[in-house]
């Protein structure tokens, strides 16, 4: 995508859309578009009154070709009530806007660039090209037609202050780069499984090392096998397609933090053992969404160039039901040395995580943040629109809470104590990989990692209900989101991890 900016009137700008932002009730007369509305003949104050567009949030209105104006068509964009206006009411509104994009007849777009005392400009822009890039997003990899539209290429920036033009030309681009590393981590998720295996995400990850100059290791089984990465490696045992241990490391000069991303890199699960039911296992697909988001956000991080070291770890397998495959009461010793009875096998994706979080040590972190698909509890407990998000210390749960808010991602703290941890004791081992009580699995989950976790502050996200979603939400349609990938970027540029600290909530 292209950003320019411009400080032409809007009548004169010739493009495929024209957006026009309008607030809920905003009278065009007398208002900041009344100009171009007497250049037009008046069509946006007659659509207003006539045509029942109210300008509230997610609500848009399509004028086609207006006489007086060079655009091939307006669209009028709803940002809601004015005392609400905020950065995802933005998105929002970009969003409604990106769904009236035509592929392949729409190529160029430009957005009237309005003042709005309560943002700055660099937030607004940053925050519509994020709407606008993730609205419309589609994924055609696998169609045979349809699919070779060129898409969106150009957005121009009408602005009425020249000395802001360059705020909101940088605001759009930092956007779009959050918009392609989210939009990324998409289509891994996407993607069948016979397509992204744990090799094909040692691919990507070297492809992503080339591209940014980072340092990438792929350890092998025998590579796990040989550092006592047992718990990882004893949920890859029934499945043909090896198993890879993938690093990244993003070191720029002068990087006093260090902050390790781990992704749950599950390619397909089908529960092993205790196989899962068949209706709804094509979703399983997605259970490497916490490795997508992982590969995004070391990608994100390169492209920002923030300030941080940034490493990232995905203990990438398939759960699958074969004749080697882990059973249902077996041991497995992690890499801590710590011993696990395997209750469930198809409470995998913490056996791969934990000797990922283990191995995080190496790096002395100041903070590490895991992401996972890892409880169907976790969307018995919060629905569709929220990760829940759990933790050892609570300074940090408190800095990734800004970053979503910031992201305009949903995040639910939800409690972890020592109570929780009793659950997870076996009689014939250190730990148990389920507590067998279906009450706070998400819960129990989370105090089965913490056990793996005691030198460095952590933070996990759930996002068993919110990676792959059935019912659009505003700006991001069905199919993967790429949470959480824009609250870790957020996380990465713009706050502080607290320094190695250990305390417990």
């Amino acid at each position: 995508m292209k950003f320019t900016t411009v400080s032409t009137p809007l009548h004169r700008i010739k493009t495929d859309m024209l957006v026009i932002p309008i607030f809920r009730g905003e009278k065009i007369k007398g208002g900041p578009f009344r100009r171009f509305d007497d250049e037009i003949g008046g069509v946006i104050s007659e659509a207003i009154a006539s045509e029942g567009f109210t300008g509230k949030a997610r609500e848009s209105f399509v004028i086609f070709a207006p006489p007086g104006a060079k655009a091939r068509r307006v669209v009028l964009a709803g940002l809601g009530k004015k005392k609400e206006l905020s950065a995802e009411k933005i998105r929002m509104a970009a969003g409604a806007a990106g769904k009236a994009v035509s592929p392949g007849k729409d190529r160029n777009m430009a957005l009237a660039a309005r003042r709005f005392p309560e943002l700055e400009p660099f937030d607004c822009a940053r925050a519509f090209a994020e709407g606008l890039g993730l609205s419309t997003y589609k994924f055609l990899e696998h169609k045979t037609s349809n699919n070779k539209k060129p898409p969106l290429k150009n957005l121009t920036l009408v602005v009425e202050d020249k000395s802001a033009a360059a705020n909101w030309r940088s605001g759009a681009e930092e956007g779009w780069i959050f918009v392609e590393a989210t939009n990324y981590a998409r289509d891994l998720c996407n993607h069948p499984s016979n397509v992204v295996t744990p090799t094909t995400l040692a691919r990507k990850a070297r492809e992503i090392a080339a591209k940014y100059r980072l340092k990438c290791s792929i350890l092998s089984e025998a590579d796990a096998k040989r550092l006592g990465m047992g718990a990882f490696l004893s949920v890859a045992k029934g499945s043909d397609e090896p198993a890879k241990f993938i690093t990244l490391e993003y070191a720029p000069r002068g990087a006093r933090q260090t902050v390790v991303l781990v992704g749950k890199g599950i390619t397909f699960d089908s529960g092993g053992i205790s196989l899962k039911p068949g209706a709804g296992m094509e979703a399983m697909k997605t259970d490497m969404a916490g490795a997508a988001a992982a590969l995004a956000s070391i990608l994100g991080a390169a492209r920002l160039k923030v300030d941080k070291r940034v490493i990232m770890l995905i203990a990438a397998a398939e759960n699958m039901p074969g004749g080697h495959a882990t059973k249902p009461g077996d041991i497995v010793k992690s890499m801590g040395g710590k011993t696990i009875e395997v209750i469930n096998t198809e409470a995998e994706g913490r056996l791969v995580l934990i000797d990922a979080l283990k191995y995080a040590e190496r790096y002395q972190p100041d903070a590490v943040l895991d992401f996972a698909t890892l409880t169907g509890a976790c969307g018995v407990a919060l629905g569709p629109y929220y990760s829940g998000l759990l933790g050892n210390n609570q300074k940090l749960i408190d800095t990734v809470k800004k970053a979503a808010e910031k992201a305009g991602d949903n995040l639910w703290q939800l409690p972890l104590s020592d109570d929780y941890r009793e659950l997870m004791k076996s009689d014939v081992a250190d730990l148990k990989n389920t507590s067998g009580a279906r009450a706070g699995g998400t819960i129990t989950a989370a105090a089965f990692l913490s056990e793996f976790t005691g030198k460095y502050a952590w933070a996990h996200i759930d996002i068993a209900p919110t990676a792959f979603i059935e019912k659009p939400w505003p700006y991001i349609g069905k199919g993967a989101t790429g949470v959480p990938v824009r609250t870790v970027l957020n996380f990465l540029k713009y706050y502080e991890p607290p320094k190695r600290a250990r305390a417990r909530t």
